[in-house]
């Protein structure tokens, strides 16, 4: 079995690598970003979570 292969082919299945590692670099991109972004809001809701607590301690010292 012995298939020759033209430069269209070669440079076609040469797109269709890149694109997809590109795509993979992209989809990662993407996760990374997303993580960051959980990360971020999950930091945010514990100080938001904090300063609610020192609220309600504040206000039952004073009430005492």
């Amino acid at each position: 079995y012995n298939q020759r292969i033209d430069q269209s082919q070669v440079q076609a299945l040469g797109r269709s690598e890149d694109d997809a590692v590109g795509n993979s670099l992209g989809v990662h991109q993407k996760l990374v970003e997303g993580i960051e972004s959980l990360l971020g809001w999950r930091k945010r809701v514990h100080r938001k979570k904090t300063e609610t607590r020192w609220k309600i301690i504040g206000g039952s010292r004073k009430a005492c």
